[in-house]
């Protein structure tokens, strides 16, 4: 039981790349774990990379998903600005890509 109260020993790479002082590592975790979300998602989606961002199509949806320093932004063709997740918010990245691409 004394080994539960120190929670490094459970930290995943997504935990570590969000506490990361390094935003390089950090946006190239996260881009790697929303690549392999939508893979799982659905077969149909279309996604390519294009410059730091993905570009994700699906029947006539063109979602954005931008890495920035500060944060992961989501941005359909038709919106003007993104809404914007912090590093730990992938869990809610996730859900609104679900939604958007279901």
């Amino acid at each position: 039981m004394k080994h539960l109260s120190n929670f490094e020993l459970f930290e995943g790479k997504t935990m570590r790349a969000s506490k990361s002082k390094d935003n390089d590592v950090k946006k190239m975790e996260f881009k790697e774990k929303v690549e392999s979300f939508i893979k799982s998602l659905d077969s149909e989606c279309e996604y390519k990379t294009v410059g730091k961002d993905l570009e994700v199509n699906k029947e006539g949806v063109k979602v954005q998903i931008m890495f920035r320093d500060d944060y992961m932004g989501i941005k359909k063709s038709n919106n003007k600005f993104p809404k914007e997740f912090s590093y730990k918010e992938l869990g809610k990245l996730k859900k609104e890509l679900k939604d958007i691409l279901l």
